[in-house]
């Protein structure tokens, strides 16, 4: 680490590692937060720690991220309440200057999933400065190099191929915190350009698409997997920070989706597609003048209804869930943002199944001192049925990553045992 002691700026950086115990959407659950604080020369602010959540009862991880984050089942009953464990990670996010840096960052979905159910405002990162994904740093960087290479799916992988982890096997293996410091430090020295521009506020990355609408200038869009894309901003909503826009695949397909600008993708002018880097990407020398006249004409149509309009697809989480609700469940779900959830009444006969299950279960799951002795019986019946839907799935899942588990490796060995017990 450098010896300098303290960021001239005052901004810090907070590694941060989620870890997700299951797929994405409202029902995506976390273990917890892996997290090390630093200043903008990489000194160390504190120990490294992790804030652990509790998996609910009624809920079963996926054998396969149980496997690939060496978690073991038992873990998952210790940890703070999904109430709880918000309210102490609102508590570390709460810093304008603090620059959150992950791998993966649609993982951090988790994060609105849990607030939704939780009842929470929006997003537990509006209030950092930004996010930087240093997987899609990585992919803008292979294709921006003109002679694009492989960027593998797993941290560790690419600290390997990157030779940032030693071969050596006399020498302890860094954690994967530490593997996320030492690519941080390794993409700071060879893409300085890139990882500066990465490293911009929300809000100045929010004004340049807001006058990418107004002028109708196209972006370009680099996803953590790699995907390029040209994108025309229609709409921004301010208070959640995602971008709905027209996006333009290499293919000349052209699409509504919603960006999150807390998911650390890279949103760049249309210049950085100069002529060398059109050719080593394949692309013809004229597909930013294609690609903008189908963004015009897709606009066109999504505006007019002249003509098929572009498929929508890519809805930000916390906009599909409210744009699937009724009236009377948004009116309710605002209501219950200024409650007391220890307070929560039973919901109006008008609001819908889902919403008044979900309001049940957050106060079964967060402050089951609460119910009286129906609802804990209603509690049980309602675990012991969605722990028999998920079961089958469990199991075989569970079988497929034993078949694939190293007999070599008594961790392993070990980790898949506990994670079949559970059937």
């Amino acid at each position: 680490m450098s010896a300098h002691s303290a960021s001239p700026s005052g901004l810090s950086e907070l590694y941060l590692l989620p870890l997700p115990v299951g797929g994405q959407g409202l029902n995506a659950r976390i273990a917890g937060l892996q997290l090390q604080r630093t200043d903008t020369y990489g000194n160390l602010l504190g120990p490294a720690q992790t804030v652990r959540c509790a998996l609910p009862p009624h809920v079963l991880p996926s054998p396969a991220f149980l496997m690939q984050q060496k978690l073991h089942p038992s873990a998952l009953k210790d940890g703070l309440s999904e109430y709880a464990f918000y309210e102490e990670v609102s508590r570390l996010l709460n810093d304008p200057d603090l620059v959150v840096i992950t791998w993966s960052a649609h993982y951090l979905e988790s994060l609105d999933a849990l607030a939704l159910r939780t009842f929470k405002p929006a997003t537990l990162l509006s209030k950092v400065r930004c996010v930087i994904d240093l997987k899609n740093l990585l992919q803008v960087a292979s294709l921006c190099s003109g002679t694009p290479e492989k960027v593998f799916p797993s941290l560790e992988a690419n600290c390997k191929a990157l030779r940032l982890i030693a071969p050596a096997k006399d020498q302890k293996a860094p954690t994967r915190l530490e593997m996320l410091m030492r690519l941080r430090r390794y993409l700071s020295e060879t893409e300085g350009r890139m990882s500066a521009f990465a490293a911009q506020p929300v809000a100045d990355r929010k004004q340049s698409l807001a006058k990418a609408q107004q002028t109708e200038t196209p972006l370009v869009l680099i996803t953590t997997t790699g995907e390029l894309k040209v994108v025309l901003p229609l709409r921004l909503y301010g208070e959640s920070d995602v971008c709905e826009a027209l996006t333009c695949q290499v293919s000349m397909e052209t699409r509504v989706e919603s960006l999150d600008l807390h998911q650390g993708q890279m949103l760049a002018p249309l210049g950085i597609l100069t002529p060398e880097r059109l050719s080593g990407l394949n692309l013809s020398h004229d597909f930013k003048e294609q690609a903008t006249k189908r963004l015009r004409e897709a606009r066109a149509q999504e505006l007019h209804g002249d003509g098929q309009a572009p498929t929508a697809t890519g809805i930000a989480l916390r906009l599909k869930f409210f744009k699937e609700q009724s009236q009377a469940d948004r009116d309710y779900y605002a209501t219950l943002l200024k409650t007391d959830p220890r307070a929560l009444s039973r919901p109006p006969l008008q609001i819908s199944k889902t919403l008044r299950q979900l309001a049940f279960l957050f106060r079964a799951d967060n402050f089951r001192g609460t119910l009286i002795s129906s609802e804990l019986e209603l509690y049980a019946r309602l675990v012991e049925q969605r722990i028999n839907v998920q079961l089958p799935r469990y199991v075989r899942e569970a079988q497929l990553v034993a078949g694939r588990v190293n007999e070599n490796d008594p961790a392993e060995l070990n980790l898949i045992e506990e994670i079949l017990s559970l059937k």
